[in-house]
């Protein structure tokens, strides 16, 4: 088993070095970043809906704000852009646990909990939106431009970005993996607060450290989002859309494992931007409808979600 992991360490290394030698489109290296960008966040969002089965449905808040936070800190705080990227997924990680804590404190559970997280979304954009002197308003930001600089994270090549993305992805995963007693416990909080708190179980405790990686993590994609496009705005940073294809993307990969949100961003992404591409301009928000009838379809026939249903295909063999 150890054999095979740094066996595809070493292989996902090899491919990352010929990656500048394939001669990829610019095209495709952005749908493989926004595979991994999505990977990341849905993840994120698979530590609280998924493992501890709070589900949020206003995530992109902790996105957004992260976004943002990190243009403040390199335009008016004069930060580099590559510390910025983690001070503000620290400043989102402290909001977050800030609104889930209470949340869960005062037992607000199912619907409850998904409205909190709503209202809490749709008061940042109408704030976002109302104070245009600072955020821009309804319009945005622009991240401030730089023809070329390691520390601002600014390069011509795509691929500089991939490997990027492909870093804090890998930083996620190395973090997630060793935390084998919170994934645990999280999954009995999620079955009953009550009897695993009746067991000994500090539930508050391992909930402020899950809202707090899943708010770090989130903003960690919220900020890259930033300095990779160079722009936000209210609607994008806390859109419904965007909070709701992070739990689109777990539920189809397969909420509460590791691997299901890869899974369902490498297999939704590129849908969602090739029917972006080929109906978007013709016949607007159809690429929408197709998506979410592929995801209606695909919840009758893979409850378990993709990987629920290869574990399930292989178990039989």
């Amino acid at each position: 088993m150890k054999l095979n992991k740094i066996l595809l360490a070493f292989l996902a290394i090899i491919f990352l070095a010929a990656f500048p030698f394939l001669n990829m489109s610019p095209y495709i290296t952005r749908i493989l970043i926004l595979c991994l960008l999505y990977a990341l966040l849905s993840s994120s969002w698979n530590i609280l809906g998924g493992y501890a089965g709070l589900i949020s449905l206003g995530h992109s808040s902790f996105f957004g704000l992260s976004a943002y936070f990190v243009y403040f800190l390199v335009e008016y705080f004069l930060f580099p852009a590559s510390i910025g990227l983690f001070v503000a997924a620290f400043l989102s990680a402290a909001i977050c646990v800030s609104l889930f804590t209470p949340a869960f404190k005062a037992k607000l559970r199912g619907p409850y909990f998904i409205l909190v997280t709503i209202l809490f979304m749709d008061v940042l954009r109408e704030l976002f939106t109302s104070f245009r002197e600072v955020t821009g308003g309804s319009f945005g930001v622009t991240f401030p431009y730089y023809e070329f600089s390691i520390e601002q994270l600014q390069f011509k090549q795509e691929y500089f970005y991939l490997y990027i993305i492909v870093c804090l992805y890998f930083f996620f995963l190395f973090l997630w993996r060793r935390s084998k007693r919170l994934q645990l416990y999280l999954k009995v909080i999620r079955e009953n607060p009550d009897i695993a708190e009746s067991y000994g179980v500090n539930v508050v405790k391992y909930i402020i450290i899950a809202a707090l990686l899943s708010g770090f993590f989130t903003g960690i994609g919220g900020s890259f989002y930033m300095i990779y496009f160079r722009v936000i705005d209210p609607a994008t940073a806390f859109g419904f859309e965007m909070s709701i294809s992070l739990v689109l993307m777990a539920t189809l990969g397969g909420r509460g494992t590791l691997v299901g949100p890869l899974l369902g961003a490498f297999v939704l992404t590129p849908i969602s931007e090739i029917l972006r591409v080929t109906l978007g301009g013709t016949y607007y928000g159809a690429h929408c409808i197709i998506y979410g009838l592929l995801l209606i379809t695909s919840s009758f026939f893979l409850p378990g979600g993709i990987y629920g249903e290869l574990n399930k295909r292989l178990r039989k063999k």
